[in-house]
């Protein structure tokens, strides 16, 4: 007598939930998929083994990793879990072996996509104190300087550049001086010192470009105003002949002018403690 045939049908299943996926997943979605294999026609029990085929790829093509099961009293196992799963396209086969009296099958193409996740960038601007080397003029500018600690939140690992924009106007128009830092390990480099600054209104902007699995985002405009220092104004009248400072009443006739000196009032910067 002939071999009967068989079907395979397979469906992708969150590991976590066991509901059927049937669109696109979260970022970080743990899989399995589960298969049934049916006899034509339905007289026996099916027995053999089913090859799970897991692709990187949205159409079963390309290199994958295999496991195989065996049949027990008809069920096919699940297969393993995958994930958590970065953002792209997987997809999963199931290859059913045949027995003695059922033909082998192959369940269709199973497309799974894993969907990017957004990302949030926060920005703070910080007054770093003039250090020891910066006091002698050795390294650096001289004074006190504003940098901007960069935090970039993240599940799964994030990844790529971060684009610092230093504006000078802090309404985001203008012209602006644009560095760009590489993160490691999710952690986003402080940008370089500004400064001495002048008085004046300026803002920072952090830009994330996004990865593989995180789309890019904006900071919020962070706006900076750097106050006016004071000064002091010192006189001293002093006889035009002789230049001599005059401090008390001088006699009929002499010629006198007046002589000033401006001065900026400077605060010291605190040290940081050793």
């Amino acid at each position: 007598m002939s071999q009967g045939t068989s079907s395979t049908a397979t469906t992708i299943e969150n590991a976590a939930t066991d509901a059927d996926i049937s669109a696109a997943v979260p970022l970080g979605t743990k899989v399995e998929d589960s298969t049934t294999v049916t006899g034509s026609p339905v007289a026996f029990t099916p027995t053999g083994t089913v090859t799970y085929e897991f692709f990187t790829t949205i159409d079963g093509t390309g290199s994958h990793v295999d496991e195989t099961v065996t049949l027990s009293g008809g069920v096919v196992p699940e297969s393993s879990v995958h994930g958590p799963l970065t953002a792209g396209s997987y997809s999963f086969i199931a290859i059913y072996s045949g027995d003695s009296n059922y033909a082998g099958s192959t369940g269709a193409v199973e497309p799974l996509t894993v969907s990017q996740g957004t990302s949030s960038t926060a920005t703070t601007s910080r007054t770093r104190p003039r250090t020891r080397h910066q006091r002698c003029g050795a390294v650096g500018h001289q004074g006190g300087g504003q940098h901007d600690g960069d935090r970039q939140s993240r599940g799964v690992h994030a990844d790529g550049d971060g684009d610092l924009r230093i504006l000078h106007d802090h309404r985001r128009h203008g012209t602006h001086v644009d560095e760009t830092v590489t993160l490691a390990g999710g952690v986003v480099p402080e940008s370089a010192a500004h400064g001495p600054l002048a008085a004046g209104s300026y803002s920072f902007i952090a830009i994330y470009s996004g990865d593989s699995n995180y789309a890019g985002s904006t900071g919020a405009v962070e706006p900076l105003t750097v106050s006016m220092g004071t000064s002091s104004t010192a006189t001293t009248i002093e006889n035009f002949t002789s230049d001599a400072d005059i401090s008390a009443a001088v006699p009929l006739g002499t010629t006198v002018n007046d002589s000033t000196t401006v001065t900026a009032v400077r605060r010291r910067s605190r040290r940081r403690g050793r």
